[in-house]
C-alpha cells in the first residue's frame, strides 16, 4: 500500500489512528542480508507520531 502523504495531510491522524485501535496484531515483516523473508506477529505496538508518521513496534522476550 502506498499512502501521498501530501494530498492525505488532513487525513493522517485517523488513518494512522485506525492502524492501532481497536488492538489488532501487526504482521512486521523483515529482509536479511542474504534475502531470507521473516514474518512475524506483534500485538505490541502504537502510533509514536504523525508528522512524520512512525508506528512503534516492541519486541520482547516472554520469558
Amino acid at each position: 500500500m502506498e499512502i501521498d502523504l501530501e494530498k492525505t495531510a488532513d487525513r493522517l491522524f485517523p488513518l494512522l489512528s485506525a492502524l492501532v485501535t481497536p488492538r489488532p496484531i501487526a504482521l512486521v515483516t523483515t529482509i536479511s542480508p542474504n534475502g531470507r523473508v521473516n514474518a512475524a506477529p506483534f500485538s505490541f505496538f502504537n502510533l509514536l507520531g504523525t508528522e512524520p508518521p512512525i508506528v512503534g513496534v516492541c519486541p520482547g522476550d516472554r520469558d
